[in-house]
């Protein structure tokens, strides 16, 4: 499940290409935006 999840959060990501340093950071600020819904 979270393999899942994971993979719908890094699709458009994915397809932007981004390197896995800001991938990290874009992936942590997406999480405390999601937490703040």
């Amino acid at each position: 499940m979270l393999h899942v999840e994971r993979e719908r959060r890094l699709a458009p990501l994915d397809a932007l290409d981004v390197h896995a340093e800001p991938q990290a950071e874009l992936i942590a600020a997406l999480s405390v935006l999601q937490k703040e819904r």
